[in-house]
């Protein structure tokens, strides 16, 4: 009987939290569109740049780190760049046949070697997964 009032209490201040959020008026705006503005700075721009470039520092720090992850980072890699070969290739309007010979020097240039994903693959990846999660 707890658990369903600590529910009905929870549920009670997120909707009121929303409705505050969405429809009560803080000056001239409501929060929302404080925050919508607040975020739309260059200040804001500034920090989220800077917050993505540390991830990327520490992303690749933990994969220099722990060699389980660089087999698993460099099959990533691959499949992100035949997932950007296929989009390029599909893309309407890249293939109207008019500079055919900058296509293929272009392919040649951008020739990915594809990565075979197996079930044994899959399977080390999480058994990785769930020891550094434990």
């Amino acid at each position: 009987m707890l658990k369903l009032v600590k529910l009905l209490v929870g549920f009670v201040l997120f909707v009121s939290f929303g409705y505050v959020l969405f429809f009560v008026p803080l000056g001239e705006r409501t929060l929302y569109q404080h925050l919508r503005n607040i975020s739309a700075t260059n200040e804001a721009q500034a920090l989220k740049d800077g917050i993505r470039e540390k991830a990327q520092l520490v992303t690749s720090d933990v994969v220099d780190n722990v060699p389980e992850l660089k087999d698993v980072d460099e099959k990533v890699t691959a499949v992100r760049k035949v997932i950007s070969a296929e989009t390029d290739r599909m893309t309407p309007g890249k293939s109207d046949g008019s500079n055919q010979a900058e296509q293929e020097s272009a392919a040649q240039r951008d020739t990915v070697h594809t990565v075979q994903v197996t079930q044994e693959d899959r399977t080390a990846l999480d058994n990785l997964v769930k020891r550094k999660l434990k």
